[in-house]
């Protein structure tokens, strides 16, 4: 039964280890109601640590300089006529509520000044390394259909790097359960080999040659309880 269960969990993290993926490219924070809670339809998904990853920029100079009202959050399909969708954001895996990865030190910095206002017209929050909060995204209309974009501003002075939070959705559908959080990451400047890293720190999925090791040892982890079945 053990080298059963072994085995199991071993194939299962093999195949994810086969199928890990990072952001690659933006988009709405698209969802649906499924089984009696909001599910993420977009975003890349890291299967080994299920943290879907949802990718926006932040313009270097210029009128929109650190200003964004990308991505937006769209219905997959209509939800109840009327919902309002609002959103929880969570410490991430670092502790904090706005992390920052610096590029100069390949690492999420463990205490920043810097902060993310979230704007959706009538009210706004402020999100911080120390600071988290919740608000409102917006309401379906009355056909149940949902498309709505709130502003992202970067606070003025922050330097080259990446910002993310983790973000839940909520509704005021009754019998509706919050999704999983999923990770809202911004670039601002960085080279898109530099932003990968980021978004690897962020989510907590190793880097290629520490998932090599793993994914390494769950295959022979596999093959000695195959072979423990066989005698």
């Amino acid at each position: 039964m053990l080298n059963k269960l072994i085995h199991g969990i071993a194939l299962t993290l093999i195949a994810s280890c086969s199928t890990i993926a990072f952001a690659q490219h933006e988009g709405d924070v698209e969802f649906e109601y499924h089984g009696g809670r909001i599910e993420i339809e977009s975003g890349e998904l890291s299967l080994l640590f299920a943290d879907r990853i949802v990718e926006g920029v932040f313009p270097m100079g210029g009128f929109f300089d650190r200003f964004t009202s990308d991505p937006g959050f769209e219905a997959h399909m209509p939800i109840g006529p009327g919902d309002i969708i609002g959103f929880s954001l969570h410490a991430g895996h670092h502790g904090h509520f706005l992390n920052f990865f610096d590029p100069t030190t390949n690492r999420i910095e463990n205490s920043h000044p810097w902060s993310i206002n979230i704007d959706w017209g009538v009210g706004n929050i402020d999100v911080s390394a120390a600071n988290g909060g919740t608000g409102l995204i917006g309401q379906a209309d009355g056909g149940g259909l949902f498309h709505l974009h709130t502003d992202f501003r970067l606070s003025g002075g922050t330097p080259v790097g990446a910002y993310g939070f983790l973000m839940s959705l909520n509704t005021s559908a009754v019998g509706i359960g919050d999704s999983d959080p999923f990770w809202v990451v911004f670039n601002f400047g960085m080279a898109q080999t530099d932003f990968e890293l980021a978004t690897r720190n962020f989510t907590g999925i190793p880097e290629p040659s520490s998932l090599g090791l793993i994914c390494g040892g769950l295959f022979g982890l596999s093959s000695l309880t195959r072979r423990h079945r066989s005698r």
